[in-house]
């Protein structure tokens, strides 16, 4: 999901994750509160990355979406750290 966090797919992006870990152990409240924190915690580090790696980093249309999308997912997740997570 990295990278496409800021997509309008991104929610069933997220949903598939969550359905893949739960063919294995059932998922809890506090369960989802972590993954939604560790997917905006992973954005944010490969924003650093992705600037200190830029011409090998991402695709043309995703590296001019990078740092404006990264700012919309943050905005996304401080309004309501569930946001990736609820239909």
């Amino acid at each position: 999901m990295t990278f496409y966090e800021h997509r309008a797919e991104a929610r069933e992006m997220a949903a598939r994750w969550l359905a893949g870990y739960q063919e294995h152990v059932p998922l809890h409240a506090a369960d989802l509160d972590v993954a939604c924190a560790l997917s905006m915690l992973r954005r944010l580090t490969m924003l650093g990355w992705a600037t200190t790696h830029r011409e090998d980093a991402l695709p043309a249309d995703l590296w001019a979406e990078n740092q404006p999308g990264t700012v919309e997912v943050a905005a996304r997740y401080l309004a309501d750290p569930l946001w990736l997570v609820r239909p």
